[in-house]
């Protein structure tokens, strides 16, 4: 292989053919790895994953967080394998593979086809693509869209076509209906194009259209929920903190400047920290002796700008002027672009032989090294601190059999219904059998799928874990306002783990089908 990135070696002959092998076996392998590590280590959904799964079986255009494709997708791998479990870390290993396999298809054209595939390795220094992508949601469904739309916006943009800006419009639509932060990305990409000649040439070609309708059909679904649901996930996004029991909170206070800036800053130091074992990987493969290169006027180097760095500044002013809170996680997509922007945007001034073999003894290091981490996480760190680690080992499938068996064993009819905070609802409604649909935090205006007249009709089991005083004050409150409540009882389920942990105590009770629904159901 041409350790130097070109298509073929002083002996003429041609790379790219071992650089396509190269890479599917690579992407092969990530995904076939990745999926294999959390389906024999978790013995619980992730939470993001179970509420994405409740939310997915509802068969809803929109949801009170997010748009429809990655919950949908989420109930498909799922119920079309008959598992809980590993086909949802299929999928999010799927996407991370498109993800990967649209980086290689433009960085191939960049910097040729060993470059190419030094661009995709060295995101497996990153951990958005390994150790944190088990979680199947949204922010794995703009993976592969964003990188898709950057591919296809270049291809539009060398040769405008109808064909070209319809592919285009087909990504922009199934990103919108992924997760709305696209918008991040579609900004400073309209930017670029209007500072370039051939973007504003490729903005006049009448195929524009094209594109536009595509996307505006995707999403039409979703716009129309939005206008019927008085835009309920744009609402949380801006308000911040989950509701609790029994009512909602009031308007989050508007941060002061201080407060906002230091957020920011926070947000940025997680991303920076986040892709530096990449940049270090890349370094230690590729030379530290390397010189920046930019040119105004290529088109390739501005669209490849606006793609880096865009959603990031985007991000930064939209919470800053509008003071809203920051999560290190929306950063997944942004950083997709870190390997071929060190390829493209600086060279070495002798290209080192065999960087592509330092790569991928690197990358080898790395992923067992994150392997082994993880095994840590999961099978030590808890026998010594006495801490479970997040909800990789929380008892959902067994309080899940626990409250369908004495629902049947009491009212002899499906359980259609859970009733509790969200993620525990949540949890549930992926392990029952039944597959209820979940009423979160007992507060209507956050489950605009819920039937309450039918909820009312088939009853419902509620479930709460006990940890807190305030628990105890929630369940007072909910007996308050259920006085039909029946069976209600405790419940102590330990952790899926050997490690000395503590028990969960959770309180379960029942709203016997057709019971008189009181005002607020």
């Amino acid at each position: 292989m041409d350790p130097a990135g070109a298509d073929s070696d002083a002996g003429g002959r041609d790379d790219r053919p071992a650089a396509r092998r190269a890479i599917g076996a690579l992407i092969a392998a990530h995904v076939a790895f990745w999926t294999l590590v959390p389906s024999l280590t978790y013995r619980n959904l992730p939470q993001d994953t179970a509420e994405g799964l409740a939310w997915g079986r509802l068969w809803q255009f929109g949801y009170d967080k997010h748009p429809f494709l990655a919950p949908w997708l989420t109930a498909l791998f799922t119920d079309g394998f008959g598992v809980v479990g590993w086909p949802a870390f299929l999928a999010s290993q799927l996407a991370v593979g498109g993800c990967f396999a649209y980086v290689w298809r433009l960085a191939r054209t960049m910097v040729g086809p060993w470059d190419a595939f030094a661009a995709v390795a060295v995101l497996e220094g990153i951990h958005y693509y390994t150790l944190s992508s088990f979680t199947f949601n949204p922010n794995l469904m703009m993976l592969p869209t964003w990188a898709a739309i950057v591919f296809s916006v270049r291809r539009a943009v060398q040769a405008p076509s109808a064909a070209r800006w319809a592919v285009a419009g087909l990504w922009v639509g199934l990103a919108l209906v992924s997760k709305y932060s696209v918008l991040l990305l579609i900004a400073p990409l309209g930017v670029a194009l209007l500072a370039l000649p051939s973007g504003r040439r490729a903005l006049a070609h009448p195929g524009l259209w094209a594109g536009i309708a595509v996307a505006c059909a995707i999403a039409a679904p979703n716009v129309a929920w939005l206008a019927q649901h008085d835009f309920l996930p744009l609402r949380y996004a801006l308000g911040g903190a989950e509701p609790g029991l029994p009512t909602a909170p009031g308007p989050a206070p508007h941060p002061a400047w201080s407060e906002r800036l230091r957020t920011a800053a926070e947000f940025v130091g997680e991303q920076a920290l986040t892709v530096l074992p990449a940049i270090l990987l890349f370094l230690a493969a590729y030379g530290w002796r390397r010189r920046l290169r930019f040119d105004v006027r290529r088109s390739d180097d501005v669209l490849l700008l606006a793609a880096v760095v865009g959603p990031l500044l985007v991000t930064l002013l939209a919470a800053l002027l509008l003071g809203s809170r920051l999560v290190g996680r929306w950063g997944f997509p942004y950083l997709s672009w870190t390997g071929l922007a060190l390829l493209h945007f600086t060279r070495s001034p002798a290209p080192p032989r065999n960087a592509v073999r330092r790569l991928v003894a690197g990358v080898i290091a790395i992923t067992l090294l994150l392997a082994a981490g993880n095994a840590w996480i999961i099978y030590i760190k808890p026998q010594r601190s006495g801490k479970p680690p997040y909800s990789i080992l929380y008892p959902g499938p067994q309080l899940a059999a626990e409250v369908t068996t004495r629902w049947e064993a009491r009212y002899q009819a499906p359980l259609r219904y859970v009733a509790g905070p969200r993620w525990l609802a949540a949890t549930v409604a992926a392990y029952a059998k039944d597959h209820p649909a979940p009423y979160f935090d007992w507060i209507a205006e956050r489950n605009p799928w819920l039937d309450r007249a039918d909820l009312a009709r088939t009853g419902a089991a509620f479930v709460l874990e006990v940890a807190l005083p305030e628990d105890e004050q929630r369940i007072e409150a909910l007996r308050r306002r259920y006085p039909q409540l029946q069976g209600a009882e405790r419940l102590s389920l330990p952790e899926q783990s050997s490690a000395p942990l503590p028990a969960h105590q959770f309180w379960i009770a029942f709203l016997p089908p057709a019971a008189t629904a009181p005002d607020g159901v």
